[in-house]
């Protein structure tokens, strides 16, 4: 087996888990009031066709540099600003099946992907068919190249990383397709998930030894990977859809808005109604 390569078994565990969803694609015109403090669940990519944009992370200042495609992880928080007008492609998209605290490990700042002979075609196919700024609806063929890219972004991505960490990412997807039933059964109850001894049974294992195997995929026990995707799930439905923040807070499984208010602000540092509309703005602005 080549270095690198996937087991058969865990090959085929990643094809039935693994999932890229496009959720936003679209060329908007980005000025003075593209200044926000973004922290997503999904990840983003940005293509300028020229300078004077800029993200900023922990610090760091990282130019969106023109002709090139960044790429920004799900839950690495930044900050952007612009010295001048700058066209801005963007695509915004979600990547499950792999554990949250894997995801965080890895990626923990924005990426600058290496000029390729590979996605540049794909980029390019993306940005035809975007149109004028905001102006036009991608239909399938655009949804399509889109998803392409988004692929073909996150393996890119993947290929960035250390051959330890590309060792220890396929360690720690190995042990998460062993837990699938229960991250499975834990995502269709999220308002009341199972607790740890049915899970361990979804997954053959003796509760104590469900638990070791759970902390060590995922990096956090069940009931705390609960929480993680309540928040996440919560943070979808409140920019893309039009529920109430009640309505989210039930569907999601908190008690009440102020339980749920409490605990998202905890992981995101916005309480619910911030950071839907911090977010809504970000999303018609780029």
């Amino acid at each position: 087996m080549e270095t690198g390569a996937l087991p058969v078994s865990l090959a085929d565990g990643l094809l039935r888990h693994f999932r890229i969803e496009v959720v936003e694609s679209k060329r908007m015109e980005i000025g003075a009031l593209w200044r926000y403090d973004l922290q997503s669940p999904f990840w983003r990519l940005y293509a300028h066709q020229r300078s004077g944009a800029s993200v900023t992370c922990a610090g760091r200042a990282f130019p969106l540099l023109p002709g090139r495609i960044h790429l920004i992880p799900s839950w690495v928080r930044f900050q952007t600003g612009t010295t001048r007008p700058v066209l801005q492609d963007f695509l915004h998209f979600y990547v499950t099946g792999f554990p949250p605290s894997l995801i965080r490990r890895l990626f923990d700042r924005p990426l600058l992907l290496p000029a390729d002979g590979a996605i540049d075609p794909l980029c390019r196919r993306w940005q035809a068919g975007l149109g004028g700024n905001g102006e036009k609806e991608l239909g399938f063929t655009g949804l399509a190249w889109a998803s392409a890219l988004a692929h073909a972004a996150t393996a890119m991505a993947m290929e960035s990383l250390s051959a330890d960490d590309r060792e220890a990412s396929l360690r720690a997807l190995a042990g998460s397709i062993d837990i699938g039933p229960a991250l499975e059964a834990i995502d269709r109850s999220l308002a009341s998930p199972p607790d740890n001894p049915v899970l361990a049974r979804l997954c053959d294992m003796s509760t104590d030894h469900f638990i070791r195997r759970f902390r060590g995929a995922v990096g956090m026990t069940p009931a705390q990977y609960g929480i993680e995707r309540r928040i996440s799930i919560a943070a979808r439905r409140l920019t893309s859809e039009g529920k109430t923040i009640d309505a989210v807070a039930e569907e999601t499984g908190f008690t009440d808005r102020f339980h749920f208010s409490r605990t998202f602000k905890a992981r995101l540092g916005l309480s619910p109604a911030a950071y839907r509309k911090i977010q809504r703005r970000a999303s018609a602005a780029g």
